[in-house]
């Protein structure tokens, strides 16, 4: 609506930008798989959202936060959650001493 607006230049009063943006509590129910260049971009904001949490400039910090509560909400992001777990801790095994030194 708000294009069509734009494009025949018809004057109006964006009200919308006004409304607090209040989380829903939505949940997004999926089974799908993401796409790999969905993965991916996951991926470089995860990196991006790193770097600026590491910043000495508490606006950067801000900025990862965001970033954070973004990916978090992402829904290639919510398909994938179920999927994550800790890798498992694979056994060290310890190396035999076969040298003359025994």
């Amino acid at each position: 609506v708000v294009e069509s607006l734009i494009r025949s230049k018809t004057p109006y009063a964006d009200a919308a930008r006004g409304w607090p943006n209040a989380a829903t509590g939505w949940t997004l129910a999926t089974d799908r798989t993401p796409h790999p260049h969905q993965s991916e971009a996951v991926e470089a904001w995860m990196h991006v959202g790193r770097a600026l949490a590491m910043s000495g400039d508490p606006a950067d910090r801000n900025l990862a936060k965001s970033i954070a509560a973004f990916v978090r909400d992402m829904p290639s992001t919510l398909a994938a959650e179920p999927r994550r777990q800790a890798p498992e801790a694979t056994p060290q095994v310890k190396p035999t001493d076969i040298g003359p030194q025994r």
